[in-house]
């Protein structure tokens, strides 16, 4: 994120502070009992009796215990995340994509880190299929995103640059197929990457995706300006 933006963004609310706490508690405490009597033995009931909270006030924050161990929140585009794109809008598309995936992935976990979920996966496999699940969530908020944006105009300025969106209620120009092939090599470049490792912050980050970016595009062939043959494909 740039600096400017970090100045002018308003600073949490007390509530917000105060949810983000709960959500803090409520996780620490699911973790916690968890390893003292594994995933199947510890209960709701618990996990919000350790955490100071009432059974309804757990579920407001996470809707299962899964989530609540793994630390998960609704995965959503937040203006954070559109904010930061404005600093990639000259990378190639394919680059500028995956970064708006993993942001989109690192703010739903609010929680362990990717090692340490890692750990909790090879631990306790019942949370497997919750992660997969959740990373499909986050696949289709990017999908929503990529419906959103006018693909012939944007491909039009040369696909750089702010993106243009379409109004509100028109048809979308990208083919449903487009939207699934992009995020199949979205999720792919991610799996390169091997993100179980951790997700380094700043130009770390930026290298690994702009390396694995350049490995795909190499394989591709996408080594050429023409574009695809599919008008308005990502």
């Amino acid at each position: 994120m740039n600096t400017s933006a970090q100045e002018t963004r308003p600073a949490p609310s007390a509530r917000q502070r105060r949810r983000q706490r709960t959500h803090a508690a409520i996780h620490g405490a699911a973790l916690d009992l968890v390893a003292d009597k594994g995933f199947k033995a510890a209960t709701t009931d618990e996990i919000a009796q350790k955490a100071g909270v009432s059974p309804r006030t757990l579920f407001n924050y996470f809707a299962a215990k899964e989530d609540a161990v793994l630390g998960l929140r609704p995965p959503v585009l937040t203006d954070q995340i559109l904010e930061q794109d404005q600093t990639r809008r000259n990378l190639y598309i394919f680059e500028r994509i995956a970064h708006l995936l993993v942001d989109i992935l690192v703010t739903s976990i609010d929680g362990p880190s990717y090692p340490q979920l890692r750990l909790l996966l090879d631990t306790y496999p019942e949370l497997r299929f919750r992660m997969r699940t959740h990373h499909l969530a986050c696949e289709n908020v990017l999908a929503d995103f990529l419906r959103s944006v006018d693909w012939q105009a944007f491909s039009q300025q040369g696909r750089k640059g702010p993106f243009i969106y379409r109004p509100c209620g028109s048809p979308t120009p990208l083919r449903e197929h487009n939207v699934q092939a992009a995020l199949c090599i979205t999720s792919a470049l991610l799996r390169y990457i091997d993100l179980t490792q951790g997700i380094p912050d700043g130009p770390q980050r930026d290298t690994l995706i702009r390396e694995a970016v350049s490995t795909f595009r190499h394989l591709l062939r996408e080594d050429t300006p023409t574009d695809p043959p599919s008008q308005g494909t990502p």
